[in-house]
């Protein structure tokens, strides 16, 4: 597919419908305060089953993602799609968004494509990994890493949020992604089933000697990594640019900011059936603790 879009948005929504609820919240948010914006649904299998009425509307393109981009062994691995954003994205630069963040009324998509204008590729991230301090998000022993890679930085990824430009750094630094999914080579803790795509992007990292334009960076608040339950107005007033619900541990009030949210939005559009939130312990068997 030839490349002659300018910038965008991509989302992904393989294999459970409620992934496309999700994304379908999330397009929403962007396109109430920049409705120009150009959204691409990456989707697979029943992603997209939930919300095709609203291709052509907040979602500007669909693309179907190829079988071989989501099957690990013979078996799904979902995950392994962000591997392959690079070919899937059609444009020259791309913000990727996991389907269950949100963004929050006040902010623009915008800024973060101004903010970032110029860089090859980056990435979410909570700083640089350091077992001594903070043992969470570790895809694999921080030892076993520096057994097998050396004395190396390892940044500690959120991979919800990346940013992309089509560029030889970026199709190298996905291309070496592509083989570290397929082999890591540590031990790992599985993720969805499946190698973490973290893990990859870490690897990447490793290989590539490239860094994530900021140290830390975090476009989106997440409950659990931040440890306090805010409220909608309090968490709104931080400098996040929204909210995000990953993982499958989802409290009461994440799931109440969230769907405030996604009620604002969808009255807002003259939507009559909102997807509220659902914990993923509820309909992915494969996510019970992560």
């Amino acid at each position: 597919m030839e490349k002659t879009l300018t910038k965008g948005v991509c989302i992904i929504a393989a294999g459970n419908p409620i992934y496309g609820q999700m994304a379908m919240n999330l397009a929403m948010s962007i396109k109430y305060s920049q409705p120009d914006v150009h959204i691409t649904l990456l989707w697979q299998g029943a992603g997209k089953n939930h919300v095709t009425q609203h291709i052509g509307g907040f979602f500007d393109e669909e693309i179907e993602i190829p079988e071989e981009y989501t099957k690990q062994n013979g078996m799904d691995s979902y995950l392994k799609a962000k591997m392959y954003l690079y070919d899937l994205s059609p444009y020259n630069k791309t913000i990727y968004l996991d389907a269950d963040t949100i963004f929050f009324p006040k902010r623009n998509i915008g800024q973060l494509f101004d903010e970032l204008n110029g860089t090859s590729f980056t990435i979410g991230n909570r700083g640089i990994s350091d077992l001594s301090t903070d043992p969470r998000l570790i895809w694999s022993d921080l030892e076993e890493m520096r057994t097998v890679y050396g004395d190396v930085i390892i940044y500690n990824l959120s991979s919800e949020f990346m940013y992309f430009e089509k560029c030889e750094e970026s199709r190298l630094f996905f291309d070496v992604a592509k083989a570290a999914f397929e082999d890591p080579g540590v031990s790992y803790v599985r993720f969805a089933g499946t190698v973490p795509d973290e893990l990859a992007f870490q690897i990447a990292y490793i290989h590539t000697g490239e860094k994530p334009t900021k140290v830390p960076f975090l476009p989106f608040y997440w409950e659990p990594y931040e440890q306090k339950r805010l409220t909608l107005p309090q968490v709104q007033s931080t400098d996040f640019y929204g909210y995000s619900i990953g993982g499958a541990i989802l409290s009461k009030e994440m799931k109440q900011n969230y769907d405030d949210l996604v009620r604002f939005y969808s009255n807002k559009f003259g939507i009559k059936y909102s997807f509220m939130c659902k914990s993923k312990k509820e309909w992915q068997f494969n996510r019970t603790n992560i």
